[in-house]
């Protein structure tokens, strides 16, 4: 042997090229997470997507109090003060206020039947309290009011302490082509806390 001769090295890369192995049991751990996560994102997407329609008014909408409410096409607004829009078309009109209550949806819609029954004798139930749902899964009440030439609808929405209220008038012929706009109009309706300021 060479005594003079210096030992050959061979040079490494400082990383292996090529895939990561995995084991079965690696494989399967990430699998796991994998599905967690996608588990995770399905049922945070739908409380973040409430939460924003929540604090967000849509732009096209009417503020009253503590709630807000969408138009139908060709409803025009009549009055408004803070706490309440008043809305027009053609002979009908329809009043949105919200307030305090502590009650039922149900409960607070057979007290506003029992105030337009008080305001005008000759109107009567025509039919049972039906429920509709809005955009933020709150379901609200309404109980349709008949006389022989006028037709009423009142409504409420209750949420987080909140009552979004509705009443409507107008003639029997007037008020039939209506309530399909109007139905639109009360599903559309949100209980935002920050709307006013919104």
């Amino acid at each position: 042997m060479d005594s003079g001769s210096t030992p050959q090295t061979v040079s490494r890369p400082l990383l292996d090229s090529g895939p990561i192995p995995l084991t079965v049991r690696d494989a399967r751990w990430w699998a796991v997470g994998l599905v967690g996560l996608t588990l995770a994102f399905g049922l945070l997407l739908p409380a973040v997507a409430l939460r924003v329609a929540a604090t967000n008014v849509p732009p096209d909408a009417f503020v009253f109090g503590e709630a807000s409410v969408i138009p139908a096409p060709g409803w025009e607004l009549e009055s408004a003060s803070a706490d309440s829009v008043k809305l027009t078309k053609n002979g009908v009109w329809a009043e949105f206020e919200s307030g305090p209550y502590s009650g039922s949806a149900f409960a607070r819609t057979l007290e506003l039947a029992a105030q337009m029954q008080e305001e005008y004798p000759d109107l009567t139930a025509s039919s049972d309290p039906r429920t509709f749902d809005t955009p933020l899964t709150v379901t609200g009440r309404l109980q349709a009011l008949a006389a022989p030439t006028r037709t009423s609808v009142v409504a409420a929405v209750v949420d987080s302490g909140i009552s979004a209220d509705v009443t409507s008038l107008g003639e029997s012929v007037q008020f039939g082509d209506a309530v399909g706009e109007l139905q639109e109009m009360l599903e559309s309706i949100r209980i935002q806390p920050d709307a006013r300021n919104g």
